[in-house]
């Protein structure tokens, strides 16, 4: 697999674990503090 290729899918594995990430955060605050963070 070429080098460029590999860095592409890095790249999507890396924003689609941070949306996940986020999500996640999101969801322990609401549940931690009672309220809906205002995005």
């Amino acid at each position: 697999m070429p080098k460029r290729d590999f860095a592409v899918q890095l790249l999507k594995i890396s924003a689609i674990s941070l949306c996940a990430l986020e999500t996640q955060m999101r969801l322990i605050w609401e549940s931690v503090f009672g309220f809906q963070l205002k995005t």
